[in-house]
């Protein structure tokens, strides 16, 4: 290998599931939306993103176009501000929609504080819950059918990280009913960067 790489594969949710996490299997969502596995092997063949400066540029990049969830759960806007670990989950706002979506939860969540406070002394009517509580009130953050229309409906693309570790540093899921946005902004963040290569067999991703 002489260059930097980034390999995925992609699959409709009804044959992505077969081989992905308990975390995929278990999403609602569509047989026919599309998933892809996304991971990078630098010049000599090393898998992960944090194995060359390229691949924390490209991650770090990806980062600074999306909404994400903190080591706490919590929801953060888009920043330049560098953190120091790959966000479980990242949602590409589309045309403002997940912006609304995060400032009516950061609403709902000051609202609960005051409420919080305020029932301690008098009875009073909780808040309406945000469209998004569901989701990230759940410590599981499951997905439900309900969810995955709010979540791809709003953004463009979703990542999910993988843990497990196989497929290297800041290796992640990828899903929308349709990722043709995800692979043109993944063609623009690797540009004289990375080498795209997609793979026809996930088997195929370690061993290639």
């Amino acid at each position: 290998m002489t260059e930097n790489t980034i390999l995925y594969h992609k699959a409709q949710f009804h044959q992505f599931k077969k081989f992905s996490s308990t975390r995929i299997e278990s999403i609602c969502a569509p047989e026919t939306a599309e998933f892809s596995l996304v991971m990078a092997k630098n010049k000599n063949g090393n898998i992960g993103f944090d194995q060359s400066e390229e691949g924390h540029a490209f991650i770090k990049s990806l980062i600074e176009n999306c909404y994400f969830l903190n080591i706490k759960n919590e929801l953060y806007p888009p920043q330049d501000t560098p953190i120091a670990y790959v966000p479980q989950f990242l949602f590409r706002d589309k045309d403002g929609k997940f912006e609304r979506l995060h400032k009516e939860h950061k609403k709902y969540k000051n609202e609960l504080k005051k409420y919080e406070i305020l029932s301690r002394h008098r009875t009073i009517s909780p808040p309406t819950k945000s469209a998004l509580a569901i989701f990230l009130d759940d410590p599981t953050l499951s997905i439900n059918s309900d969810t995955y229309e709010l979540l791809t409906s709003s953004c463009h693309y979703i990542c999910i990280a993988k843990i497990s570790g196989e497929y290297g540093h800041g290796a992640f899921d990828v899903f929308a009913n349709d990722l043709d946005f995800f692979f043109k902004e993944l063609k623009i963040l690797a540009a004289g960067k990375f080498k795209i290569m997609a793979i026809d067999n996930n088997l195929k991703l370690i061993k290639h």
